[in-house]
């Protein structure tokens, strides 16, 4: 076995092999940036870009758009970029019947708190009423 290692050592194309690797590992070093970081910075993509809203945020009679997204729940509040998906209760259940039943009833006065989790804003809905057909801007 040591004949072995002894004879791979000795081969040019060896060390030339050790030396690429290690200049690739130290580019990452010296830029910053892992395999793992970059992985996660791909991912989010357009995300990245776009600022969260604080864990804790109040929404208070907030005009929405609701939309079902399969069995959930998506708000997006007006002046607000990204819609957010509502956790699951009983007010975001009751929406979520409402605009499956009747696709034009989209419009809604929304109150509740903003959440955080693994880079991603929820809402989770506390009251919630159709807004006044009239008021529509």
């Amino acid at each position: 076995m040591l004949n072995f290692v002894r004879k791979i050592v000795g081969f040019p194309a060896f060390w030339i092999v050790v030396g690429l690797l290690g200049a690739g590992l130290i580019s990452n070093l010296a830029s910053g940036q892992s395999e793992d970081s970059s992985k996660q910075s791909e991912s989010k993509g357009i995300e990245s870009s776009m600022s969260l809203m604080r864990e804790g945020t109040k929404v208070v009679n907030a005009h929405a758009f609701c939309r079902s997204n399969g069995d959930r729940l998506v708000v997006a509040l007006e002046n607000q970029d990204l819609p957010i998906v509502a956790l699951e209760n009983l007010a975001a259940q009751r929406i979520l019947k409402a605009v499956m039943d009747d696709l034009n009833d989209e419009r809604w006065v929304v109150n509740g708190q903003i959440t955080e989790f693994q880079g991603h804003n929820y809402l989770l809905l506390d009251r919630v009423s159709r807004e006044a057909r009239g008021s529509v801007q």
